[in-house]
């Protein structure tokens, strides 16, 4: 090749210097903190939504190396089938993948047949985890007005809302879900009531509402990638009572509302895909 032809080359696809500044790494293996339980070597973990494999033993709050990529031998279940291709899911209570999409994140895909009688089969990790949806509590309490504060949903890029309140220790306030794994921040604000005030409606299968200026329905993000839907109504306080927030109380009792039927109500997360980086 002579000096002319390099040239040329370099000059119509860039020498060195053209490549990307903005690669990170390979994304096979990520750095996660490790849950008040620890973790253990060859644990299936779901870190804040990122499926993987933990590739060491450690104590709650430690640094550790979680595998998201790759093909790993998993327990399975005795009597279901797998074909490479066959979509499996996390069950997480058993330790196991399952093609039972209800017990858990689509995780991975069988990577080799596994026979019905076989209980461990060979899986490829995907990229994305389909969140299993959980429960954020909305207590009853006669006192929710007297002893809470209003909470208003202040809408963001893309449909996204987040959720204010006058806090009167100025301090944002955690919600967990029923199951410790999430939960949402609502977050304290001096101007929230420049927002729309939350409702809530224990008969709809969408309990939240507030009358969003945009006219469409909006989405609470929660810490692990779930979101929470809060339903659109130019009416919100029709058939529905106001949604407050008690911060003296413990944090699952936190969102109160007087329920006309003396009954909390569970207001369901919805799916998300979360993805690895």
């Amino acid at each position: 090749m002579t000096a002319i032809t390099l040239a040329i080359l370099i000059a119509a696809f860039g020498g060195p210097t053209t490549m990307s500044t903005t690669f990170e790494h390979d994304g096979k293996t990520i750095r996660a903190i490790a849950p008040a339980a620890g973790v253990t070597t060859s644990e299936m973990v779901l870190a804040e939504g990122i499926f993987g494999i933990a590739a060491v033993t450690k104590a709650a709050a430690a640094a550790y190396a979680l595998q998201v990529e790759g093909a790993w031998r998993f327990p399975a279940v005795d009597g279901e089938d797998w074909e490479p291709g066959t979509p499996l899911y996390a069950d997480f209570a058993n330790s196991r993948l399952s093609t039972d999409e209800t017990v858990g994140p689509n995780v991975g895909v069988a990577e080799q047949a596994k026979a019905s009688s076989a209980t461990e089969g060979v899986a490829r990790l995907i990229p994305t985890a389909r969140l299993a949806s959980t429960d954020v509590v909305a207590n009853d309490s006669d006192d929710a007005a007297a002893d809470g504060v209003a909470i208003y949903a202040w809408p963001m890029p893309s449909g996204l809302c987040e959720l204010r309140f006058v806090s009167p220790t100025d301090t944002d306030s955690f919600i967990p879900d029923d199951v410790g794994a999430d939960g949402i921040i609502v977050v304290d604000s001096d101007t929230a009531a420049g927002g729309a005030q939350l409702y809530i409606d224990e008969d709809a299968a969408v309990p939240l509402r507030c009358n969003n200026p945009h006219g469409v329905d909006l989405w609470v993000p929660t810490q692990g990638g779930r979101l929470l839907q809060v339903k659109h109504s130019a009416t919100p306080a029709t058939g529905a009572v106001p949604l407050f927030l008690d911060e003296d109380v413990a944090a699952a009792d936190r969102l109160q509302f007087v329920s006309p039927t003396n009954t909390d109500a569970a207001v369901r997360t919805a799916y998300r895909s979360a993805h690895a980086v």
